[in-house]
């Protein structure tokens, strides 16, 4: 039977015996370390059990977006890091993408980052009758959510209860950062590679 561990924007799926969570903290240490002199930041990191094959796949972002070379890039970079590093045993599938245009929320810091974006969440149990939620995010204070909603009502939601979130795609946005970085990121730019066979 396997344990399951799980962070705001971490997921483990543990073995019995197994101390994942190191595991996956010296992962995250090492991604992030990896990939911040390349100019991406870190959004997401999963390490778990999917059928026969573990698999290691990140989420990445940078200034301006990130395409498919950037991950591609990452990808190859994280791959010879991880094969020096040793630190995974069995062999795994390492994929790397960017989050999209309507990014997963997973952090307080997140949801205060994205203040001002139209956002679409969802909670674990009904709040005032409701799971879902969409509106435009205010920020995120003392473990609260602030949302403004469609009707002007405001409602904070506790961020231990939240299940998901995401941006809503704001093409205007997009377009607009686009136009100032002079690039155009992919919607999602999965790069996958095996690695330790």
């Amino acid at each position: 039977m396997e344990n399951q561990q799980m962070d705001a924007g971490d997921m483990t799926t543990l073995t019995p015996g197994q101390d994942g969570t190191t595991t996956t903290a010296l992962l995250r240490t090492l991604a992030r370390e990896t990939l911040a002199p390349m100019g991406f930041g870190l959004v997401n990191l999963t390490y778990r059990r999917e059928g026969r094959q573990w698999v290691l796949r990140l989420m990445i972002e940078a200034e301006g977006g990130v395409g498919l070379d950037d991950c591609a890039k990452a990808s190859n970079q994280l791959s010879a890091v991880l094969e020096t590093e040793d630190i995974i045993p069995q062999s795994y599938l390492l994929e790397v993408s960017s989050p999209g245009l309507d990014r997963p929320l997973f952090t307080e810091d997140d949801y205060r980052r994205f203040a001002g974006r139209r956002v679409n969440l969802r909670t674990h149990a009904p709040i005032a009758g409701r799971r879902r939620f969409q509106g435009v995010l205010l920020g995120c204070d003392n473990g609260h959510v602030a949302l403004s909603l469609p009707s002007g009502e405001a409602v904070n939601l506790p961020f231990r209860d939240l299940a998901s979130g995401r941006l809503e795609v704001d093409l205007d946005h997009e377009l607009s950062r686009w136009e100032n970085t002079g690039s155009t990121p992919a919607d999602s730019c999965p790069s996958e590679g095996k690695v330790r066979e």
